[in-house]
């Protein structure tokens, strides 16, 4: 192809002729979009005006209508099912092979400037467009510089209808007389709003804490909704009119206990009726099959109908490393789209830290999600006891502090955690009653070594402070007795505590 000075252009079929001119062409943006969309296939649902001649190279055309066709024909953009695709059609050599599809996908990971790119795509397709309405006005076909010039003027309005960052942040602007629809809360725990449509909230509890008992709790208040029913919700309740699917994936449990935690949701909710309800298993899973779940089940539900909750049971399940910051800005960053996407709470599980005391949940991945969090809900379990608290400080709505928070424990006649009172009531008595127990083992043995005034053993000796001293030395072996007025203290603390009078 070549201009009125008969210099020739490069196709995209000949841009590798380096002695060719080529037509204008972005080809790190071209690779940039389609890894976008590899990645992130929710994007689909809006192309932003691309179509196949939006891409200069051939092989990215090639691509991006074989991506195209996967999502129309509603299966999940994954690399496997791409490659085998192009397979089919006998295209992946054309591509480069497997490895040139793989190259693409990891071309860009973060994709932060996918709108911007997106607009460099629709100016440079103008552009070529522009070029070859002259090389047609230059070989005297005036039909075909009409026709190219009225589709440059298309793309290149598409381009200048793509919103700059800057006009984005413009459109966000702060304006009194223009207030955002205000957060839809769908649940609380103790009155106070803990869950809402377009938000994440985060549940975090060391190993074996009680998390899977709230967890069930969770999905039984989303059940019940706001109808009049039987049975213990652990302080929960769904504030809002439910119609829509409560989708739970469960990372960690088998499939025998997490039966076991759907038939005890059923039982707190008292509701026979559980068609809203989709829990799976998908311990099986890898973690790319498990996002890959989760999205392909959030379309299925949001096209039959809504979705009023998304409870995901192992978060860190669905990521590589939890230490890696840009895997968990990308994964609590995908959440919140997902939440905002389908107007639905996401309410998501992670561990905390073995060794930590203040709550630290693992990684950057539990950083991030403290940040980004509605709602970050603690489950702290006193060993001794066995008693649960859950209760949260970090919150959007007001906090529930601990000893405000309310207090659970497994009843085996019940089969399930039960409440037992807020903790104040219940940790708080617990911890006098085990004071009382150790300060009268320490007194029933001082008592064991006392004599009446005869020398003999008494049932109920009447001890003077400085007695108890000498006892507490003798028992202890040591050469000078404690302190009177310690041991003054001592008595005073057992006489409080019902052990002395």
């Amino acid at each position: 192809m070549s201009n009125s000075n008969g210099k020739k252009f490069a196709t995209s079929e000949e841009i590798n002729d380096p002695e060719t001119p080529a037509l204008p062409h972005a080809l790190g943006h071209e690779k940039s979009v389609l890894s976008t969309f590899l990645r992130e296939p929710h994007r689909l649902g809006d192309t932003k005006g691309l179509t196949s001649e939006s891409f200069y190279l051939k092989a990215h055309r090639l691509l991006f209508e074989t991506v195209m066709q996967i999502a129309a024909e509603g299966d999940e953009i994954e690399l496997v099912t791409l490659v085998q695709k192009l397979i089919d059609q006998g295209q992946l050599d054309a591509l480069g092979g497997a490895a040139a599809v793989t190259e693409i996908r990891n071309y860009s990971p973060t994709h932060q400037l996918f709108d911007q790119h997106v607009r460099e795509l629709h100016q440079k397709h103008a552009e070529r467009l522009f070029e070859l309405a002259w090389r047609a006005a230059a070989n005297g076909d005036e039909q075909e510089h009409s026709r190219l010039l009225a589709e440059r003027d298309k793309v290149r309005e598409l381009a200048e209808s793509r919103n700059t960052l800057l006009e984005r942040m413009e459109a966000l602007r702060y304006d009194p007389d223009k207030p955002p629809p205000q957060d839809e809360t769908v649940m609380t725990l103790q009155g106070v709003p803990i869950a809402a449509k377009g938000n994440l909230t985060t549940i975090q509890a060391k190993q074996k804490a009680g998390k899977s008992g709230l967890v069930s709790a969770i999905i039984a208040a989303a059940i019940r909704s706001t109808f009049s029913a039987q049975g213990d919700l652990l302080g929960l309740e769904w504030t809002c009119e439910a119609k829509g699917a409560i989708l739970h994936l469960d990372t960690e449990q088998s499939l025998a206990d997490h039966h076991a935690g759907i038939e005890r949701a059923r039982k707190r909710a008292g509701i026979f009726s559980i068609d809203r309800l989709h829990s799976y298993p998908v311990v099986q899973f890898s973690i790319d099959e498990r996002w890959q779940a989760l999205r392909a089940k959030t379309k299925a539900l949001a096209s039959a109908g809504k979705i009023d909750v998304i409870v995901l049971d192992g978060i860190a399940d669905l990521i590589g490393d939890v230490n890696s910051g840009e895997e968990s800005q990308n994964l609590v960053a995908s959440l919140m789209r997902l939440s905002q996407e389908y107007a639905c709470a996401v309410v998501v599980v992670i561990h905390e830290n073995p060794s930590s005391d203040q709550g630290k949940t693992r990684g950057h991945l539990g950083s991030e999600l403290a940040r980004k969090s509605f709602a970050n809900i603690r489950i702290d379990k006193d060993g001794e006891t066995n008693i649960s608290t859950v209760f949260g400080t970090e919150m959007r709505k007001g906090a529930i502090p601990k000893n405000h928070g309310l207090c659970f424990q497994w009843d085996s006649d019940a089969g399930m955690h039960v409440t037992i009172g807020t903790h104040s009531e219940i940790v708080g008595q617990a911890t006098e009653n085990k004071k009382a127990a150790e300060a009268f083992a320490k007194w029933q043995e001082i008592f064991s070594l006392a004599t009446d005034e005869n020398g003999t053993k008494s049932k109920c000796p009447v001890l003077s402070p400085q007695e108890a001293a000498k006892l507490i030395q003798d028992m202890n072996g040591t050469k000078n007795p404690p302190s009177v007025d310690a041991i003054k203290k001592q008595m005073q603390r057992a006489e409080t505590l019902g052990v002395l009078r």
